[in-house]
């Protein structure tokens, strides 16, 4: 038994490990290509967030992350949102998903969270706390779609919920996770966050 439960203990910690020095290269690659575009100046909501996508799919490509996959359909979701592709369904539902998604109930928990919290260290503690109301977080959204414009309507909404989710998910457990004090700034304050892109989808575009 003992065997076996340091050969657990070892599996975790190489896991860990594993992660963290994916980890590092991840945040090394996007901290490049964000401070490159820090330069750039009156960004459109759309440019930006297109950016920020763009950046989470480089650094992951080159990193080796293992959310590729789930970056590449947030990607499609922004394209979509963002009127790259032509979408009649998001033109005629957008005005309500706006209403539901916009009240303010379920990221208020979220941003009583980050509140009081101002210097990195705490930032990332934010991070990492957040992580854990994801999933509370997409039934609160999906209840108030389904409250405020109904059943079908919310099938479609997930469309666009569900990918972001899966990503967010992957990155608080390859990226978030292993972050500390020395995590750039420009990591910490630039990565995508699911629960700012699909109110602003719906409110600022």
């Amino acid at each position: 038994m003992k065997v076996l439960a340091l050969f657990a203990v070892g599996v975790l910690f190489a896991t860990v490990s594993c992660y963290e020095s994916y980890s590092a290269c991840f945040e090394r690659e996007f901290s490049e290509r964000a401070k490159k575009a820090l330069s750039e100046t009156n960004k459109s909501y759309c440019s930006g967030l297109k950016a920020q996508v763009k950046w989470t799919i480089q650094a992951a490509e080159e990193c080796d992350m293992g959310f590729i996959k789930e970056a590449y359909k947030v990607q499609e979701v922004v394209n979509r949102a963002c009127f790259d592709q032509v979408d009649q369904i998001f033109m005629r539902d957008r005005r309500c998903f706006g209403r539901a998604v916009g009240d303010g109930h379920c990221i208020k928990r979220i941003n009583d969270i980050l509140k009081g919290r101002n210097t990195t260290e705490e930032i990332i503690e934010f991070h990492k706390e957040a992580c854990m109301e994801v999933n509370w977080f997409k039934r609160c959204m999906v209840t108030n779609v389904e409250d405020t414009c109904g059943g079908v309507s919310e099938d479609y909404f997930s469309t666009f919920l569900d990918p972001l989710v899966a990503l967010q998910k992957r990155i608080c457990r390859e990226v978030i996770f292993s972050m500390n004090e020395n995590t750039n700034f420009l990591v910490t304050y630039g990565l995508p966050r699911v629960f700012d892109i699909i109110i602003d989808i719906f409110t600022e575009i």
